[in-house]
């Protein structure tokens, strides 16, 4: 029922603002609709003023384009992924010494592990230490 009184009441409303606006026309002055139009409707000196801004900037945007394509192509190629072109293979069960000679580090370890078992075995002489062995 409330629908029913919703269409009565716009019906009427528009049939009043209807009779409104054809009154003022009559009269000579533009409808309140009309008015209300033009006041929130920009000058035609606007669109001119934007429209004179965007051409300038679309010539810009044309001139920078041509420059950059007439350019040559370039000397240099630029690499998306370097690490894929450069490391071909996968650091995973590479073993240790496969890519250079590592003989002096290989020598180095076993002067050092030389070394300390000879201090462990002079401090053993001394008494200083007990072995968990003997």
């Amino acid at each position: 029922m409330r629908s029913f009184y919703v269409t009565v009441g716009s019906f009427a409303s528009a049939y009043v603002l209807y009779r409104l606006s054809k009154s003022t026309e009559e009269s000579g002055s533009q409808s309140w609709i009309s008015s209300l139009i033009q006041k929130w409707t920009p000058s035609e000196k606007v669109f001119e003023e934007r429209n004179a801004i965007r051409t300038v900037v679309m010539e810009k945007a044309a001139h920078d384009r041509h420059l950059f394509q007439s350019q040559g192509p370039r000397a240099v190629f630029e690499l998306k992924q370097p690490e894929v072109s450069f490391n071909s293979a996968p650091p995973f069960n590479v073993p240790a010494g496969s890519a250079m000679d590592m003989s002096h580090v290989t020598a180095h370890y076993e002067r050092q592990n030389r070394e300390l078992e000879e201090a462990r075995v002079a401090r053993m002489q001394d008494g200083k230490v007990v072995s968990i062995y003997d």
